[in-house]
């Protein structure tokens, strides 16, 4: 077993000894007592506990077994405050009003839009705050709906005690202003615009029961029109809503239901993606206005056996608006077809156990995939680069057995097939691809299972193939998880990586084709691996984010051709440090979708990056925190980002072992004690939770971390991946 196997089964092993002692102190008990708004009783206490015991985990969730999928506690805590008013209330910092009684609707505003949402047979039963969520106990037979805040929106469950609670929940949507339609794609329901841009949703809504199953549910609108198109909303015709209230039904199959059981509507803003996400493919579409393609990669997908996922995400006018899945979940490659299409190829599914040879077209005409020929070998970690006769070079990448290839495969979207396209000279992953001009492309860097980090390029001309390892010099430092870019005078960028000698690199080297020689351009500001890149449309290269091996980075990097120099980005809230994308936009900007935390936690949100924007003057090797230099960066919420981060805690295994794999972000501090004045905001972060904070109950959390420490460690056998390989 490799160096990296090894010292990821011990951090698993130390992950599940320290969550065993978690939830034996979290289960001795801790305060129990919190804040209370609007009249919270210890009734309403006690009956949030049962239903966060009773419906959070199922059985196989505290198991040691390594193979047992993990259910995510459905009740955990937020750091939210709520501000009692007069008629509703309000989650502090959020454009969420909350109703005050079961059968009163819930406001949600977005940029330019706003609707009401009531939901219907229920009762005028009062809320009760507890546990940072509002509860409204038996709001209907057999039946208690608990909401809370969550970014960007509000999250509700109905929690189901019997059988006796039926199979459906309906909902009454009041259309304000700004609304001129919806659009219903993958049971996420849209509510557009008069741009066509999606502003808010209702995520797609799922059951998990007793027993820890979870099952999709389904969405259907009465009452008002509705477009059912997968096809991307934005630049044409709205179908008009025609009504200003229109009947939406969440229903599911109640079949082998095991009660208790909760059904999860989530309505939020379109300022984040739908389920947060890394690994995933981003491809740059054609047309105006710009618009990003992203799909597959990992996520908490709570109706799934697995932690990739068939979802993809269409992004443009700052907003994201749900497209067709593809038809097998993965993390893939990817690459832009001539005409528009999108390839995507192999990559890893069935949480990261299984291999894939098949492949996926996305038409944008259209909104949906359809399936092509698969690789003759299939391949995960390896590249697609397009060449420039519309067909597509796939190389290096590693199968379920260990094996690491040489063989490479040739694209031809004409026919549909691949074909033999020769052998690099060495076997890698984590390399980088790039395309040159002439139909070549320059294959560099990356990881060999037996010598680490390499330094030596593979360079492939279409007719003629792969040329000898002899005859390229290689790079002056061996490197993996870097990044590359080619500049607009053709030659092309090496920037970060790690290799076992140097550590984390902060060098870049600019490589000439046409002279097969070196150049020593860098260093950037921070040393860094597994960041991303885009070349600008000016010619400048971004990099973005990535880590160190103590820390995860929010910034970027700006690379300036003319002096050779690099200038510093301030970051948004969301460190990603790894399986994020970059991709550069026509208008000179360039967006950070998705990525991992170290927590690990996965981020839901995107970024843009404006080269307009002032940059941060830090010398090389710059070793503050991100947390120091970005502390007054909170102008860039409104000038460059997207959204916030949307992070949540990811119950998959991570794709490689780091140092900062223990790096979550502390718990939220202990809150004062509330002001008795009824307008003021009463903080309810999880500090209140019975077991002192330790989740939605000491052997629950537990519970999790347990289940994520072995999933450490099943990482570890399905990859045996880490920076020194």
């Amino acid at each position: 077993m490799k160096r990296s196997a090894v010292l990821a089964w011990l951090v698993g092993g130390l992950a599940v000894v320290s969550a065993l002692a978690f939830a034996q102190g979290c289960s001795r008990g801790g305060s129990s007592a919190g804040p209370t708004l609007l009249g919270a009783s210890d009734r309403a206490v006690a009956r949030f506990d049962v239903l966060a015991h009773d419906t959070s985990w199922g059985p196989d969730s505290r198991s040691l077994d390594p193979t047992a999928v993990p259910r995510r506690a459905l009740f955990a805590p937020r750091p939210f405050s709520y501000v009692d008013a007069a008629d509703a209330v309000i989650a502090a910092g959020s454009s969420v009003r909350f109703a005050r009684f079961a059968d009163e609707p819930v406001a949600l505003e977005a940029p330019g839009v706003s609707v009401a949402v009531r939901m219907l047979g229920v009762g005028h039963v009062a809320a009760e705050a507890t546990r940072g969520h509002l509860i409204y106990p038996n709001a209907a037979l057999e039946r208690d709906v608990v909401a809370r805040p969550v970014d960007g929106g509000a999250e509700d469950w109905i929690a189901l005690a019997s059988a006796r609670a039926g199979d459906s929940v309906d909902y009454e949507l009041d259309l304000r202003a700004g609304v001129a339609g919806l659009r219903l794609v993958e049971r996420t329901l849209e509510l557009l615009d008069a741009g066509g841009a999606p502003r808010l949703r209702m995520a797609a809504p799922y059951l998990v029961d007793k027993a820890g199953t979870s099952r999709p549910a389904r969405v259907d609108v009465t009452l008002c029109n509705v477009d059912r198109s997968p096809r991307a909303p934005f630049g044409r015709p709205v179908t008009l809503a025609g009504a200003a209230r229109c009947r939406v039904r969440v229903s599911w199959d109640a079949g082998g239901v095991v009660y208790p059981a909760v059904v999860d509507p989530a309505w939020t803003t379109t300022m984040q993606l739908a389920a947060p996400r890394h690994g995933h493919v981003a491809v740059l579409l054609p047309g105006s206005p710009d618009r990003v393609l992203v799909a597959g990669g990992q996520t908490t997908d709570p109706v799934t056996t697995s932690i990739e996922v068939t979802t993809a995400e269409i992004w443009s006018q700052g907003a994201w608006a749900v497209t067709g899945s593809l038809a097998t979940a993965r993390d893939a490659a990817a690459s832009a077809l001539v005409g528009g299409e999108v390839l995507v190829s192999g990559g890893l599914t069935n949480m990261g156990m299984d291999v894939l040879g098949s492949a996926e077209i996305y038409d944008p005409a259209t909104g949906l995939w359809r399936t092509t020929g698969s690789l003759a070998v299939p391949r995960a970690g390896h590249s697609a680069t397009p060449l420039g006769d519309g067909s597509v070079l796939v190389s290096a990448g590693y199968d379920n057995s260990g094996d690491h290839f040489r063989e490479a495969e040739r694209y031809d979207p004409s026919l549909g097939t691949f074909a033999p396209a020769g052998k690099i000279n060495t076997t890698r992953y984590f390399q980088t691809a790039v395309a040159l001009s002439g139909g070549r492309v320059l294959v560099g860097g990356g990881t060999d299972p037996d010598s680490g980090a390499l330094a030596s390029l593979e360079l492939y001309t279409l007719g003629t193939g792969w040329a000898t390892a002899a005859s390229l010099a290689p790079m002056p430092a061996a490197r993996t998880l870097h990044a590359s870019a080619v500049l607009a005078d053709g030659t092309v960028l090496f920037a970060g990586g790690y290799n076992a000698n140097d550590g984390t690199l902060a060098r870049v080297d600019r490589y000439d084709p046409s002279t097969n020689t070196w150049t020593t351009v860098g260093p950037m500001a921070r040393a860094r691996f597994d960041l991303a890149s885009a070349r600008l449309t000016d010619g400048r290269v971004l990099f973005v984010a990535g880590q160190s091996l103590v820390e995860g980075f929010a910034d970027g990097e700006l690379y300036e051709p003319a002096t050779l120099s690099f200038e510093r980005f301030r970051g948004g809230a969301s460190l990603r440090t790894y399986g994020h994308t970059a991709t550069a936009l026509s208008d000179g900007r360039a967006i950070a979708v998705g990525g991992r935390n170290p927590g690990p936690i996965l981020v839901a949100s995107a970024e843009l990056f404006d080269p307009a924007l002032p940059t941060v003057d830090a010398g090389p090797e710059d070793a503050g925190s991100d947390a120091e230099l970005d502390a007054d960066a909170g102008a860039l919420e409104d000038s460059g980002s997207v959204a916030d981060s949307g992070g949540q805690p990811e119950t998959g295994p991570a794709p490689r072992p780091s140092a900062t794999v223990d790096g979550a972000p502390p718990p939220p501090s202990p809150t004062t004690a509330p002001s008795t004045a009824p307008s003021a905001p009463q903080p309810l972060d999880g500090t209140d939770l019975a077991g002192g904070g330790c989740g939605v109950s000491g052997v629950g959390g537990g519970a999790w971390w347990v289940v994520g420490g072995w999933l450490l460690a099943l990482g570890a056998r399905r990859r045996s991946r880490s920076p020194t390989g």
